[in-house]
C-alpha cells in the first residue's frame, strides 16, 4: 500500500496542524551531477560535477557553448587547478578553505515550498558565508525525491541540475592534474576571462582569483 500523498493534501494537512521545517540537505560524500549552467551575459555550458569527500577532491568539467572544455579540479589541500582542453597552460590557484563539506548548507534558512522546472521543491538560502552583507545560494530540491533541481549564487549564475548519480565517482587516473600545472617555468597562462565559469560553490570567495 502507498501511503503518498499530493502535494495539495500535505499542504492542506499542515494548515490544520503544525508542521516541522525539513532539515536542510546534505550532500552524499560522493557523486556526479550534470549541470545546465547560465553565467550573467549569457554564458552558458554544460558542466559535469563530481564530488568526492572522502577523496578531499571536487572536479567541475566545463563544456562551454561553442567554446573550449575548462577543467577546475579543487583539493582541500588548498589547491585549485585550472586548464583547457585546446590550449597550452595551466593556472594554479590558493585557496586554503578547500571544498565543501556535505553538510555545508546546515543552518540554511527555509524558505517554503516552490515551484520550479516544473518541479515543486523545497527553497532554502544560505547567508552569509561567504560574504556577511548578500545572500550566498539559494537552493532547490525535488519535495518527493530530496534531490537538488537548481542552485542560484549571490553572483546570479545559474545552474539547473539535468542528473544526479549519488555514490558514483570517476576513475582514478581521470583526477590528475596534467604536468604542466607542476611546471617550473610556466609561460603559457589562462585568458581572465576563464575567472567568470568558475563555480563559486566550491571555493571560498570567486572574486579573491587572480589570473594573470
Amino acid at each position: 500500500m502507498s501511503w503518498w500523498l499530493p502535494l495539495a493534501v500535505v499542504t492542506s494537512i499542515c494548515s490544520a496542524i503544525v508542521c516541522a521545517d525539513p532539515q536542510p540537505p546534505v550532500w552524499p560524500e560522493q557523486f556526479h551531477a550534470v549541470l545546465f549552467q547560465n553565467r550573467t551575459g549569457n554564458k552558458l555550458a554544460l558542466v559535469d560535477l563530481w564530488y568526492d569527500w572522502p577523496g578531499g577532491r571536487n572536479f567541475n568539467i566545463i563544456h562551454t557553448q561553442l567554446g573550449p572544455t575548462i577543467y577546475d579540479l579543487e583539493l582541500n589541500s588548498g589547491k585549485q587547478y585550472v586548464w583547457f582542453d585546446n590550449r597550452e597552460g595551466c593556472k594554479t590557484i590558493e585557496q586554503p578553505v578547500g571544498i565543501l563539506s556535505p553538510d555545508w548548507l546546515s543552518n540554511a534558512t527555509y524558505l517554503g515550498v516552490d515551484t520550479l522546472d516544473t518541479f515543486d521543491v523545497d527553497a532554502w538560502t544560505k547567508t552569509p558565508w561567504p560574504t556577511k552583507d548578500r545572500m550566498f545560494i539559494h537552493y532547490y530540491t525535488d519535495t518527493q525525491s530530496g534531490l537538488p533541481v537548481f542552485w542560484q549564487f549571490f553572483d546570479k549564475a545559474k545552474f539547473h541540475v539535468l542528473k544526479f548519480e549519488a555514490n558514483k565517482t570517476l576513475p582514478e587516473n581521470e583526477w590528475q592534474e596534467p604536468a604542466q600545472c607542476h611546471a617550473k617555468t610556466l609561460t603559457a597562462s589562462l585568458h581572465p576571462a576563464s575567472e567568470d565559469w568558475l563555480n563559486p560553490l566550491l571555493i571560498a570567495d570567486q572574486h579573491s582569483l587572480s589570473f594573470s
